[in-house]
């Protein structure tokens, strides 16, 4: 089985490949979400870890937990964010 592993997969297009690739029984999917509690029902079957990209810590946290799995056969890098000011992370 092939292993996924996903940013941004809880809204929009990210939202639909992971629906895609539960639906399909496609791979074994983990995602990366801020929120555990703002996970849509229907992402259910994936693997869900807490990831705040803004915070080198919880990457860090993140990546140690999905690399202590199986190997990771493909990166879906799909998070992003557009402000109109300039900000900056905890880690600055």
């Amino acid at each position: 089985v092939m292993r996924v592993v996903m940013t941004g997969a809880t809204s929009g297009i990210g939202l639909e490949a992971a629906r895609v690739l539960i639906e399909r029984d496609a791979a074994a999917l983990s995602i990366g979400v801020r929120s555990p509690a703002g996970v849509p029902g229907d992402l259910a079957g994936a693997d869900i870890h807490t990831l705040d990209l803004a915070s080198l810590a919880s990457v860090e946290t993140f990546a140690a937990d999905v690399g202590a799995d199986d190997p990771i056969d493909v990166l879906v890098l799909n998070a992003g964010l557009q402000t109109d000011r300039r900000e900056t992370s905890e880690d600055g």
